[in-house]
């Protein structure tokens, strides 16, 4: 069974790790946050490294763009990642930086892309919002 690891966990990562949990069809290895009450068996304790990414065949971002930037690097060295804050990807460096590692280390980069990336901001701003 592939694996997973989820960084962030507000509506975005919580929705994704439900979803993972009802179909079956892959196994969530870690999620990284760091104020979420992440389920105790899947969180890790320090931010993650190498040898965390080592471990799972796709890194899903559903944090912030600050996540992309400490992260994404790091992680196509080691397996492949889907950063939904992909604003962050608005960066030249960084995004040409991802790309010339996942080319180097053979791992893919995913670029998803519609309108529930902006979930957590509705979410977020609810109270604030009469309607959407």
């Amino acid at each position: 069974m592939k694996k997973v690891a989820i960084i962030g966990f507000g509506a975005i990562g919580k929705k994704l790790y439900e979803l993972i949990c009802q179909e079956n069809l892959l196994e969530v290895a870690f999620i990284w946050d760091v104020k979420a009450d992440v389920p105790p068996h899947l969180a890790l304790q320090n931010p993650p490294t190498g040898r965390d990414f080592s471990k799972v065949d796709l890194v899903v971002e559903a944090a912030i763009p600050q996540a992309v930037e400490e992260y994404g690097r790091e992680i196509v060295k080691y397996t492949n990642f889907m950063p939904f804050s992909i604003t962050a990807l608005a960066d030249q460096q960084l995004y040409d930086d991802i790309l010339r590692l996942a080319a180097l280390y053979q791992c893919r980069l995913f670029i998803p892309h519609g309108a529930i990336l902006g979930l957590d901001g509705i979410v977020d701003g609810k109270k604030l919002f009469d309607k959407v």
